[in-house]
């Protein structure tokens, strides 16, 4: 939708998801996924509503967020080839590159200079998610310490600094909308009433 006129970018025979949109030099960039005839899902991104399809149908991928740096398309979210395990993926253009080899997701990507930032969430080895962000590849733990299941929504850099939104995300437990800088956890609400259930979808840092 642009000022309030909406745009389909698909015709409606099967499902699909916009995620996230990035606009430079008048073209418009969207990413998303579609449900391909099998049912599986799709990871694809829209330039000025011309699709380009990322994954193949027989595996599971979506893309969850876009930006564009230079000439280069990125998307970001998570690939399962086959019968293997969602691994947190990002596209460079129309090639996949794993970010880790654990089961794993990202949904925000985003560059200062040339380092590529990513976040997302992981299983360790006892197969409990936990969240982080990646510079580069190289993973950073995000603050949690009561060890719940968390969920990172947004994430914004200013400098050297890295701004995370996100919450707890059991649905059938209280939720707390949270923050992060730089890995340290700022709670915005801490309400434990299930019925004040809370989440933060995004962030932007002023100067």
């Amino acid at each position: 939708m642009e000022n309030g006129v909406i745009n389909n970018l698909t015709d409606g025979t099967f499902s699909a998801t916009a995620t996230s949109i990035f606009v430079k030099n008048n073209d418009v960039y969207v990413s998303g996924y579609k449900y391909a005839a099998n049912g599986h899902k799709v990871a694809m991104y829209w330039k000025n509503d011309m699709a380009f399809v990322t994954s193949v149908s027989t595996d599971y991928a979506s893309a969850e967020d876009i930006f564009v740096k230079g000439d280069s398309v990125f998307t970001v979210g998570y690939l399962q080839i086959g019968t293997g395990i969602n691994k947190a993926t990002y596209w460079l253009n129309n090639t996949s590159n794993s970010i880790i080899n654990d089961e794993s997701y990202a949904n925000k990507i985003s560059f200062v200079g040339n380092d590529m930032y990513a976040c997302g969430g992981r299983s360790n080895a006892s197969g409990d998610d936990i969240i982080v962000y990646w510079k580069n590849g190289v993973e950073y733990p995000l603050e949690n310490p009561t060890n719940v299941q968390m969920k990172t929504n947004d994430m914004f850099l200013l400098g050297s600094d890295v701004y995370i939104a996100g919450n707890e995300w059991d649905v059938d437990q209280p939720s707390l909308a949270s923050y992060w800088k730089n890995g340290k956890l700022y709670n915005l609400t801490t309400d434990l009433i299930y019925e004040h259930r809370a989440r933060a979808n995004g962030i932007f840092v002023v100067e």
